[in-house]
């Protein structure tokens, strides 16, 4: 079977990259092919379909020119340059299922709209809040934040919830209502893998379809050599 990972960083930088090259490693094991996609790095590891990867880009360090900053934020809500290159990787390799990590900002929801139009199964892994918290902890000054609950993304601008910076958090809130707006992430994913049960019931509280929420300890029949098996059981009424 072929297998499509994303992630928007292909080196060691967090537990999302952890696991990825964990499950990469793990499939290749089983005689699955896996075919990532990514964005360009110097410390990227090596892989054939490198030149699918998307342009770096550093947010923590881009231009403050006005041109490039509005460049910039277009890109971290729509990426037509990912959209593009994830269509042609999809055309060129034909993947069986599409497995997405952290794909926000590098990469953005955009490449989902190639895997709706293929009609690839997308499942995505949360390792994080980011589809609800405009900060992606839920924590505002060391204590517990639920203020945006509701889609009241505006209070993160009030708060300047991401990195202190009204700029970064006006730009992460927008993202957000404009994602919800659409509604690009419920509509283009069939199922979102979330690592517990207190996790599960925070993205069901935040709006994100219950259905299509299930457990890491669900999804783990996939490292156990059992992938057709699952996949047919979580696709089953699709």
């Amino acid at each position: 079977m072929k297998i499509l990972l994303a992630n928007k960083y292909f080196h060691p930088a967090g537990g999302p990259e952890t696991l990825l090259f964990d499950s990469m490693e793990k499939l290749q094991s089983l005689g699955h092919t896996v075919i990532p996609f990514s964005m360009q790095h110097p410390k990227n590891l090596k892989s054939e379909y490198e030149e699918y990867f998307v342009s770096n880009v550093d947010y923590n360090n881009h231009s403050r020119l006005p041109w490039n900053m509005a460049k910039s934020t277009f890109r971290i809500i729509f990426n037509f340059e990912a959209k593009k290159k994830m269509e042609q990787l999809i055309k060129d390799t034909q993947p069986d299922i599409a497995h997405l990590h952290n794909i926000y900002h590098q990469l953005s929801p955009s490449i989902l709209l190639p895997l709706r139009k293929y009609n690839i199964p997308v499942v995505m892994s949360l390792h994080d809040f980011k589809l609800v918290c405009p900060n992606y902890t839920f924590l505002r000054d060391g204590q517990v934040c639920e203020e945006c609950e509701g889609r009241h993304f505006y209070k993160a601008i009030k708060y300047k919830c991401v990195k202190d910076s009204y700029l970064k958090s006006t730009i992460s809130a927008v993202e957000m209502y404009l994602h919800k707006l659409f509604k690009i992430y419920e509509s283009n994913i069939d199922r979102f893998i979330v690592l517990s049960q207190f996790s599960k019931e925070r993205f069901v509280r935040y709006d994100l379809p219950e259905e299509k929420i299930i457990l890491k300890t669900e999804f783990e029949k996939i490292y156990n050599g059992k992938l057709q098996e699952t996949l047919d059981t979580i696709w089953k009424q699709y």
